[in-house]
């Protein structure tokens, strides 16, 4: 959802990605959606508001299975031990951190949260493999930063994850690059209230419970933002 310190957000490129914005955060609860919108309204361009509508339906959708998922599983995410400490790919973004993520988790010891775990996060424990193999048509074959091969199965980026179920996320200012009020406490959390803190923490923590419910191996994560958090997950 591009926008701009201007009255009228500038238009996506055209070929560009930029105006299915919405359908990236289809992943995200509603009341994060809700407040998004009400944040950001007037920095949206109308043609991302074309597939408001449309995304909103997909997060009404994706927050009951996330509710039904809650009922099902949250005892067992609470109770269940990890199955080992997740490793955490850490570096710069373009240094080569996809590759070594990618290659690392070639090795069956270990799980990694994909593409489709990251971006439908809040409904993924319900949703799961059905979704993920009939969206695979849908879903751009490869990065449009780099052109890497990314379906909705190959690892992901946790900071998606984060995004989309309302913890403090370096994400939130790609979306809106002129209202990046948080740019500095997305990636120093100790710059946060002490409240968004330890909402950032639980929320992380959760997430990887449920991976840990879901795949019941070590957890292999990477997001280039977790270099800056570094000394919050030791």
């Amino acid at each position: 959802m591009t926008e701009s310190n201007s009255a009228t957000p500038p238009s996506p490129d055209r070929g560009s990605l930029a105006w299915l914005a919405p359908l990236y955060q289809s992943g995200s609860s509603l009341r994060v959606w809700l407040l998004l919108l009400w944040r950001h309204a007037g920095r949206i361009h109308w043609r991302c508001w074309l597939l408001i509508p449309l995304a909103t339906g997909l997060i009404v959708v994706g927050s009951l299975q996330g509710l039904i998922g809650r009922l099902l599983f949250s005892r067992a995410v609470k109770r269940r031990p990890m199955a080992g400490p997740p490793v955490f790919v850490l570096g710069h973004w373009r240094s080569g951190t996809t590759l070594l993520h990618e290659l690392i988790t070639l090795d069956e010891r270990f799980a990694f949260p994909s593409n489709y775990e990251c971006f439908q996060s809040c409904h993924f424990m319900v949703t799961g493999p059905l979704v993920h193999w009939l969206s695979r048509s849908a879903a751009p074959k490869k990065r449009p930063m780099d052109d890497m091969k990314a379906t909705l199965s190959s690892p992901g980026e946790d900071e998606a994850a984060l995004r989309n179920l309302g913890a403090a996320s370096f994400y939130n200012n790609l979306f809106f690059p002129s209202r990046a009020d948080d740019l500095d406490a997305s990636l120093d959390l100790q710059k946060l209230p002490l409240e968004q803190q330890i909402r950032w923490k639980q929320v992380f923590e959760h997430f990887l419970q449920q991976l840990n419910i879901r795949f019941g191996r070590p957890l292999v994560m990477k997001s280039p933002t977790r270099t800056a958090h570094a000394q919050t997950l030791l």
